[in-house]
């Protein structure tokens, strides 16, 4: 069968109406595989607040307040994610850009939507602030 024939089967199957099949993106995937201490974990990449580093493991932090206790460094998990809405804000935390509520320039913290507070790194205050406004540029044009 071609698969025009199955586009037309799956059409009158949902009532005459026309059939999209749906498509993935390949260059990016919507979950990722942690290794954990009994197995590995797929989290889904846009439900990640942040990841804290912990020595030589990662805690990644999910919008929902739950936790995920990873068997790698921050460094490693890093190159893991290849995300443009991520960024790293102190050697500690990499950030959803997404998840970001409020700046306290002053005082080098970030509030996160969910009402936690991140200390920023004073070295990497201004490529976090550029970061936003690369990003809007290209989101926004």
């Amino acid at each position: 069968m071609d698969p025009s024939e199955s586009a037309a089967n799956k059409a009158e199957q949902t009532g005459g109406e026309k059939y999209i099949p749906r498509t993935y993106d390949t260059n990016q995937l919507e979950k990722i595989p942690f290794p954990t201490s009994d197995g590995d974990e797929f989290v889904v990449v846009a439900e990640i607040n942040y990841f804290e580093a912990d020595g030589n493991y990662t805690h990644i932090h999910r919008l929902d307040k739950s936790k995920v206790f990873v068997v790698k460094r921050l460094g490693e998990v890093i190159k893991m994610v290849r995300s443009k809405t991520f960024y790293r804000i102190h050697d500690k935390y990499y950030v959803n850009g997404n998840q970001c509520h409020k700046y306290f320039r002053q005082d080098f913290l970030l509030l996160m939507e969910n009402g936690e507070q991140l200390k920023v790194a004073e070295k990497r205050a201004t490529g976090f602030l550029a970061f936003f406004i690369k990003n809007a540029r290209r989101l926004f044009k």
